[in-house]
């Protein structure tokens, strides 16, 4: 699990990546409201998978953003802190904006190793691997549509 202070620097960083992205400034998406949404495209919040483009229409509109069911979301790394000394990436890469995204408290649970529960049985594991496929694909896909960098 990051420390404190690596989650602060990513959120920092991922803060950045958006307020730089020229998509993000002619668009007028306030970055802000836009990470107050669980950037997992099928988090269970949502009542279908959610385009980039329907996260972005939550950001904008006060009834929908403010009726989410969490307060506040959570800066994730996508490479555990296991893996990225396995690999020895420096601070600077594990706290890269490319290997972070904002989550919901439910999907972050979910993603570290299904919140501590992880069943090591057949449908734990293909549980905690569809989940992590499609976070993956959230990050692909919102980097995609701000036009942020997409490797180390």
């Amino acid at each position: 699990m990051a420390e404190n202070k690596d989650s602060t620097i990513l959120g920092d960083n991922l803060q950045k990546s958006y307020e730089e992205s020229s998509v993000f400034k002619e668009n007028n998406i306030d970055v802000e409201r836009f990470r107050s949404c669980c950037g997992n495209l099928w988090c269970e919040c949502y009542e279908n998978p959610l385009t980039v483009e329907e996260l972005v229409e939550i950001s904008k509109d006060d009834s929908k953003l403010f009726s989410l069911p969490y307060a506040i979301t959570e800066n994730a790394h996508l490479a555990a802190s296991s893996i990225s000394k396995k690999e020895k990436y420096t601070s600077e890469q594990y706290n890269a904006a490319i290997n972070g995204l904002d989550l919901c408290p439910t999907c972050h649970k979910s993603f570290d190793r299904n919140g501590g529960n992880f069943s090591p049985d057949n449908e734990g594991k293909a549980f905690h691997s569809k989940m992590m496929e499609r976070i993956i694909q959230s990050k692909i896909s919102i980097n995609d549509y701000a036009k942020i960098k997409k490797c180390l």
